[in-house]
């Protein structure tokens, strides 16, 4: 019996350190992001390893989106990086539109304020980035903070800081989970004009 692929520990990796997302690309390739071994990628038959070395900019991966025209995104713990199939590139959030933070206490090396803990793109192909200082929307083109849409009706000050989860209903609501501080907001509702949340039982770390 032919054994079967395994995955080495190449980083000094340890116990605390796992597997924290996983995709399927366009060609059927698997690709896992970990925290602190980069990305892997397997083909059914070998695992191929990513890291800071090939681009990454940083090898703890904690979420990865296949985007509608075939391309992979990685939200890192320094960013984001969009890989094509061939080349990992950096991507960058325009300093501009990022809130000053005077107050960086949550903050630490693997939970940074630029940490990409989860990727969505909604049906119209917007991509939005949950960071550990906000939401962050994507056109194609350039980057807006979600809650410095004017647009948006936002009554209780929520931050959407540390969202650990983005979800579109079948009904076009768009869902943020925010848990580990700084965020504890519970679940957050966007309907299309007003933002909202809702804790269960009190719970804020969802």
């Amino acid at each position: 019996m032919i054994g079967q692929p395994k995955l080495t520990g190449t980083n000094g990796s340890n116990e605390y350190q796992h597997v924290s997302c996983g995709i399927q690309d366009k060609n059927g390739n698997i690709l896992f992001g970990t925290t602190g071994e980069g990305v892997y990628k397997y083909d059914g038959k070998l695992f191929t390893q990513f890291t800071v070395k090939d681009g990454l900019k940083s090898n703890y991966v904690w979420s990865i989106l296949k985007g509608k025209s075939g391309e992979i995104w990685f939200g890192t713990s320094k960013g984001i990086c969009r890989f094509d199939g061939q080349n990992i590139i950096p991507v960058t959030i325009n300093f501009m539109i990022r809130p000053l933070l005077n107050n960086n206490y949550y903050y630490t090396d693997w939970s940074t304020k630029n940490t990409v803990w989860s990727i969505m793109q909604d049906k119209t192909g917007k991509i939005c980035f949950g960071t550990g200082d906000g939401v962050y929307c994507y056109n194609g083109l350039n980057f807006t903070r979600f809650l410095n849409n004017d647009n948006v009706i936002n009554k209780d000050s929520l931050q959407l800081k540390v969202v650990s989860d983005i979800l579109e209903d079948s009904n076009g609501n768009i869902w943020f989970a925010s848990g580990m501080p700084p965020g504890n907001e519970g679940f957050c509702r966007y309907d299309g004009t007003k933002i909202e949340s809702f804790k269960p039982k009190s719970e804020g770390w969802i």
